[in-house]
């Protein structure tokens, strides 16, 4: 143990003896995580801000009804009218301040009253889903003044028809009162629907802003660290030192169990760096869960680790090693989401990036951090990462040659 212990310590010591480690170390994983943070921050939304889709709403009729429309608008879940002009209300649209601009045109509601229907004009930003959703909020709201408008005119059409009114005052207060008790009846349901949100729903959220770069920027710079072992194998064997070490009183899987151990401390280290860094620098909350995010780390430690290995087996020269580190940090890094949430592309590529080890560390990284997921909610990453570790581990040392 004291020999495997030597390996390690020596490795490390070799390392950071050189300055510009600490350049790839941690500087340019702070910086990279800092500029992609904060240029995908601007995507991610305020908590306490009002989530639904803002819509300029133009009266152009001023009436009881045309109000009404609009209350019931803004009482809707989807959208957040905000009263405008027409002419800045579409430079709002242009400007894509809005998702969409409605119109409620003169003679609104005097077209209702008269039995001859009324529209309400709609223009959408895009025909996209946002567009789509507003389109549903705007008809639902339109249908709910219909049906109380017509509540109303059929129960005048019934009283007079019982008992003709005495003059055309009397016909419109009983009017007036029909409508006020058909809205209050519209804005209570003798069906109350409980809605119980399941824990599960949390897998729809998506990270973005520094929840996505630190964690993302952690895999792409540990990877590149880890698989870098690579070309340090390499390197010793083809310069002999490997060789040399073989005459120390120790045996081979001694001096092989070193160097692995010692890349994947440096990998632990420069992961807690990168933690520590997101936590204190970049106010990123890791989860709930220390072990939950340990488990991840050390999985995703090992298949790395392993990675960089099996890459030193197929490798002739420190170089060709170094190039086949580079290759697999910038394929692997972003096809497995680290540089951009894996739940926005195509179902498709979803599925595709399955067989990727970065995918696996993403998605336990953001169960931990985003979706508070504990030891047992991550198992199936860490499953599948150690599976990696194993697949690589035994490729790696039934390859390996010492010289």
């Amino acid at each position: 143990m004291k020999q495997l212990l030597a390996v390690v310590f020596n490795d490390l010591r070799v390392e950071f003896s050189d300055r510009s480690t600490w350049i790839f170390f941690l500087i340019l994983p702070l910086i990279f995580t800092a500029v992609i943070g904060v240029a995908t921050g601007g995507f991610a939304r305020d908590p306490n801000a009002d989530p639904r889709y803002r819509v300029a709403l133009v009266d152009q009729d001023g009436g009881e009804l045309a109000t009404r429309f609009a209350d019931v608008l803004a009482e809707s879940i989807v959208v957040r009218p905000e009263a405008s002009d027409e002419a800045a209300a579409l430079s709002l649209l242009d400007s894509e301040d809005v998702t969409a601009v409605i119109v409620i045109p003169a003679g609104f509601g005097e077209d209702l009253l008269s039995g001859n229907g009324a529209d309400v004009e709609l223009r959408l930003a895009a025909e996209d889903n946002d567009g789509l959703a507003v389109r549903e909020a705007v008809q639902s709201a339109s249908a709910q003044v219909s049906r109380t408008l017509l509540a109303a005119l059929v129960s005048v059409e019934e009283a007079e028809a019982i008992r003709p009114f005495a003059d055309d005052a009397e016909r419109q207060a009983y009017f007036q009162e029909a409508l006020r008790l058909a809205n209050e009846a519209a804005e209570t349901t003798p069906v109350e629907v409980q809605n119980t949100q399941a824990a599960q729903s949390s897998l729809l959220q998506i990270p973005q802003g520094f929840t996505q770069s630190s964690p993302g920027q952690l895999v792409t710079w540990v990877l590149a660290t880890l698989l870098a072992g690579a070309s340090a194998l390499v390197g010793e064997r083809t310069s002999g030192t490997l060789r040399r070490l073989l005459t120390m009183p120790a045996p081979k899987w001694t001096i092989l169990g070193g160097k692995i151990l010692g890349r994947f401390t440096l990998g632990l280290m420069q992961m807690a760096l990168m933690i520590a860094a997101g936590l204190f620098v970049f106010n990123v909350r890791w989860g709930n869960s220390p072990v939950a995010l340990m488990m991840v780390a050390v999985c995703f430690g090992l298949a790395a680790t392993a990675l960089g290995l099996f890459l030193s087996t197929i490798s002739r020269t420190d170089q060709q090693a170094g190039g086949f580190g580079s290759l697999g940090t910038f394929l692997l890094a972003p096809l497995g989401g680290a540089w951009f949430p894996i739940e926005i592309t195509p179902p498709a590529f979803q599925t595709l990036s399955q067989i990727f080890p970065t995918t696996w560390a993403m998605r336990g990284f953001t169960d931990v951090i985003v979706r508070g997921q504990g030891p047992r909610g991550v198992l199936l990453e860490c499953g599948v990462l150690l599976g990696f570790a194993a697949v690589f581990f035994v490729l790696g040392i039934w390859r390996f040659k010492y010289e």
